[in-house]
């Protein structure tokens, strides 16, 4: 995984960055005038769209950063109150994490499945799921999951864990960004181009 520096040296206009995410007519408005990332998500958090402010830092970072992102969110918004199912899939994706396996990854989408993409947890599975291989039956033709579908996922774990608390919704979701955030936005240490 690479660092990437929001602002300054990020080399590509946030347009480029979400052109295949679905984004909502007025995080579109927003696009045109914002210099880099960094300003786009302020803007964003501004206006309180915070789905796409999540769709565009999941999508701008690697994968396994987006992943790590929702996994903190995850074990600071839950922490002892993850039902055994969200734990389940919190402890899954943290094995993937120390050492991605496409074993694990696939283990990650039939637990996404086997919960019908219900909750925090089943989203954050989804999102290792969506990380690579193949979304077909093993020794079968491949069917590589979209690029953006990681980033989709990570939203909705992330939209599910603010929504738990409705009056602290915005709140939560702008805890969530600026978490995300701080994760990356090190000035000099990269550009947005390596991610997938």
């Amino acid at each position: 995984m690479s660092t990437l520096d929001l602002s300054k040296d990020s080399k590509r206009k946030p347009a480029e960055l979400v052109s295949d995410v679905a984004l909502s007519d007025e995080a579109v408005a927003l696009l045109d005038d914002a210099e880099n990332t960094y300003a786009y998500l302020g803007a964003l958090a501004d206006d309180d769209l915070f789905n796409d402010a999540f769709l565009t830092l999941a999508r701008t970072l690697p994968k396994q950063y987006a992943i790590v992102w929702a996994s903190k969110c995850v074990e600071e918004s839950l922490g002892s109150k993850m039902t055994d199912d969200e734990k389940r899939c919190f402890d899954l994706t943290n094995r993937w994490l120390n050492g991605p396996t496409e074993e694990l990854r696939r283990a990650a989408m039939d637990m996404a499945d086997e919960f019908e993409y219900e909750g925090p947890g089943a989203w954050l599975v989804a999102a290792v799921g969506f990380s690579g291989g193949s979304l077909g039956p093993p020794n079968q033709a491949e069917v590589p999951p979209a690029n953006h579908l990681t980033a989709v996922a990570v939203s909705v774990c992330l939209l599910s864990l603010a929504a738990k608390d409705p009056e602290t919704l915005a709140d939560n979701c702008r805890q969530m960004l600026d978490k995300g955030i701080a994760m990356v936005a090190i000035p000099g240490s990269g550009d947005s181009e390596t991610r997938q």
